[in-house]
């Protein structure tokens, strides 16, 4: 290793190309340094306002973690936001577990927005996770990766299936296992996709029957209905049903009378249906959806494929995630290196020596500022000679102008003869006032003698 240095610095002496090289590398480095610096400053600062205990320590964790999940193609700047959400939204930020599970709940959001779920949306799952379910931390990630693979299974978008999630887990946490709610959720969202209507429209239906009280008076007016189109309702039985066998039990005993409605007049269709539809509490879409044979046979086939939801193998997740991981996003996770231990402590003694730098330039400037009186004293006396040296320089300008346009109208001329002796300066002999008359007189004769022109 101490002979590679020698070796190079031979080389360096030997041949000017390679010391020139050289010295451009270093300042090549020192400029990636210093673009390290700024972004642990940037990041340092973010994280001092979100009332981090220390933003640089908490900068070490984040980058250990982005460099384990480069293969999602998850860049620091997304692990930075996650903290930045978390700080302002997630509910269990403030319990004592959540050093404990703050690893795995970023990576769970920081790699669904390789999915295209943002941030946000991932904080509101874990938040209806904890609340409902009690789950957090890798129970939380594990949950988050079964939605993932519900949607890739069913062609899903992703951001779509936890949009619709979180707008209806409510609705499922009177199941305290969160994997049946989680089935429920699955049957009737595909329900809720395949009849052109909503997920709390279905089960607001279903939930007509949470209680044998409401469940035999609802049961009761929709058998009455249907037993006049030659049909039958058990409220008892679907009293006793979970959710989505209720569904099915519902839109079974509906699609019975499908043949019997459309044997009807046009007349007769719109008002069983529209009874029908103010019975169920749902709009008549439903219902005629309800008695079409083919989304009859996808219920069945909705109710069937979701029994066993599985999660997403970390292995798929990071596969479809570096497909869509973009070039830009390749190049930022390699400039993600820039910030490291090494630029962390240079920014740390960069600040320290700016302040340095900064708090004797303020004190330079400070000891400038004029504070002794006999400072200002000394201005003051320089400034009313100056002004008295005006005064002087105008008045004697004031007297020539006077004398000259004197000597002018008196018709004389002040003259002063000047000598010169060996080269040496002009000597003034005398001043004398000569007549006008006379200096024109001269300049008469000098023109007489003259040459005159041929």
């Amino acid at each position: 290793f101490e002979q590679a240095f020698l070796n190079i610095g031979k080389a360096a002496v030997s041949n000017q190309d390679v010391f020139n090289t050289l010295g451009s590398s270093i300042n090549e480095v020192a400029k990636l340094i210093v673009v390290g610096a700024d972004r642990v400053e940037k990041l340092r600062i973010q994280f001092n306002k979100l009332g981090t205990q220390d933003g640089r320590q908490l900068i070490r964790s984040l980058v250990a973690q982005q460099r384990q999940l480069e293969r999602f193609g998850v860049t620091l700047q997304t692990l930075a936001d996650t903290t930045d959400n978390f700080r302002n939204n997630l509910n269990v930020l403030v319990s004592d577990s959540f050093q404990a599970q703050e690893r795995s709940l970023t990576r769970l959001a920081a790699v669904n927005t390789k999915f295209g779920i943002s941030i946000n949306q991932s904080t509101n799952l874990i938040n209806s996770l904890d609340r409902g379910f009690d789950l957090s931390g890798k129970q939380a990630d594990e949950f988050s990766r079964k939605l993932l693979k519900f949607a890739r299974d069913t062609g899903q978008p992703f951001s779509k299936v936890f949009e619709q999630f979180n707008s209806n887990v409510k609705d499922f946490f009177v199941e305290l296992d969160p994997d049946k709610a989680l089935r429920k959720f699955t049957v009737f969202q595909q329900i809720a996709r395949r009849f052109g209507t909503e997920v709390s429209e279905l089960t607001k239906l279903t939930d007509q029957f949470e209680t044998l009280e409401s469940g035999m008076e609802f049961g009761g007016n929709l058998n009455m209905l249907l037993s006049n189109l030659g049909g039958s309702f058990d409220a008892v039985q679907a009293t006793l049903m979970d959710q989505p066998q209720r569904m099915e039990y519902i839109a079974n005993q509906v699609s019975q009378v499908g043949d019997r409605i459309r044997g009807m007049s046009d007349l007769g269709q719109r008002a069983i249906l529209r009874e029908l539809a103010k019975t169920l509490g749902v709009d008549v879409g439903t219902i005629r959806a309800m008695i079409n044979r083919d989304k009859g046979e996808d219920l069945q086939r909705f109710l069937k494929g979701t029994s066993d939801l599985s999660a997403m193998t970390t292995g798929n997740q990071q596969k479809l995630a570096d497909q869509m991981t973009s070039r830009a996003e390749r190049v930022q996770i390699t400039n993600d290196r820039l910030v490291n231990n090494f630029a962390i402590r240079a920014e740390e003694i960069l600040q320290k020596a700016t302040e340095t730098r900064q708090r004797a330039e303020r004190q330079l400037i400070d000891n400038l500022v004029i504070k002794n009186e006999s400072a200002e004293k000394a201005f003051n006396v320089i400034a009313d000679k100056t002004k008295e040296g005006l005064r002087s320089l105008n008045k004697m300008l004031e007297n020539f102008r006077k004398d000259g346009i004197k000597a002018t109208v008196d018709g004389d001329l002040l003259v002063n003869n000047t000598i010169t002796v060996n080269g040496g300066s002009p000597t003034t002999l005398v001043s004398k006032k000569v007549p006008l008359t006379a200096k024109n007189e001269a300049a008469s004769k000098l023109g007489d003698q003259a040459p005159q022109p041929q």
